[in-house]
């Protein structure tokens, strides 16, 4: 009998230090606060740390493993469309071998619904051939919201929630653009809520600010969605209406109608629920009117200038009539002519 024999205690040390490298790597990746994953070069998943499992909504890694990554949590763009693979931006990773970094994008819950990420992918090699990638993400869902609260503070009014001067100008600026392009006019309306000051005396700016509340959702309900109600500052509110056909005498009629009926709807009685404590409430009811300005233009006639000041100067030929009244700007003589139209009176 021949005994044959090697030591393989070196072969054992190392395959055990391999070993020990690996749990200790997993044993990072499981810690991190970042969703993190594994792939093959088939796309499937090889390893998911707990903190994919917990931001995704799994249960285990059994609901994973083998499981194609993809198709799984990455099949569908933020609005639903589908996202085929073979457009993935991810799979670059290992299918050129390159990282990749997308700083806004959405995977997919367990439970169908879409989480905003932040992720980084990056190809796996051995020995100089690219086996997979490896891929971390982070749930950017705050930024996203602080996003969303940062345009709201830019763009739109604290208190009624409408487009603020600034947003407005952009649309304005659009406005004359489009109309320009399309032959089609535009009109830009000026109002200011009559009195307004006086309740603001008598009754605190808390019932001012619930009147105003109920101005700008009446004079949204009295325009289209492409229309654009704006808050100017103070008791002051902008209607710019697009879109009104190539038909100059149309357009006005069309501006006068919606026109006269804002003046209508803001002369309704508002009944104002000021909420003293949980069991104690007031109802105040008040009527106001509104002097209303506006003016027709097509977008190589009128600069933006000139648009804000024509519907201005009708508005205050409107005060000038008496209040609760529509006047529109004319551009061939540049004069204000009076929207006919039968006064209630808002003793």
């Amino acid at each position: 009998m021949v005994a044959i024999y090697d030591d393989v205690t070196a072969q054992k040390q190392a395959e055990a230090a391999v070993q020990e490298s690996h749990q200790k790597l997993f044993s990072l990746l499981d810690s991190m606060a970042e969703g993190a994953y594994g792939v093959d070069s088939n796309g499937d998943c090889t390893f998911a740390n707990s903190a994919f499992l917990r931001l995704l909504g799994y249960g285990s890694q059994d609901e994973v493993l083998g499981k194609h990554t993809h198709e799984l949590i990455h099949h569908s763009h933020a609005d639903g469309s589908h996202y085929p693979a073979s457009e993935c931006r991810m799979y670059i990773a290992y299918q050129k071998n390159q990282s990749v970094h997308c700083s806004d994008d959405v995977f997919w819950r367990k439970d169908g619904t879409s989480l905003p990420v932040e992720y980084w992918a990056r190809p796996i090699l051995s020995d100089g051939i690219v086996t997979g990638a490896i891929a971390t993400f982070v749930d950017i869902s705050e930024r996203k919201k602080a996003e969303v609260e940062i345009r709201q503070l830019a763009f739109y009014d604290a208190l009624t929630k409408l487009p603020n001067r600034r947003l407005l100008n952009d649309r304005l600026t659009q406005g004359i653009a489009v109309s320009q392009r399309t032959a089609s006019h535009g009109a830009l309306l000026i109002l200011d809520l009559d009195n307004f000051k006086s309740l603001n005396d008598t009754q605190g700016h808390l019932v001012g600010d619930l009147l105003l509340k109920e101005a700008a959702r009446r004079l949204v309900s009295c325009v289209r969605e492409i229309d654009t109600v704006a808050r100017f500052g103070g008791d002051e509110f902008v209607v710019l209406l697009n879109d009104l056909g190539s038909d100059k005498r149309m357009a006005l009629a069309h501006a006068s109608m919606i026109a006269e009926k804002i003046r209508e709807s803001l002369l309704a009685p508002y009944l104002l629920n000021i909420s003293h404590d949980a069991l104690t409430q007031t109802i105040i009811e008040h009527r106001s009117s509104a002097s209303i300005g506006g003016t027709v233009f097509l977008g190589d006639e009128a600069t933006y200038d000139n648009i804000l000041k024509w519907a201005d100067s009708a508005m205050y030929r409107s005060k000038d009539a008496g209040r609760n009244a529509v006047h529109f700007h004319e551009i061939e003589n540049h004069k204000a002519q009076t929207v006919p139209f039968t006064k209630t009176s808002n003793d």
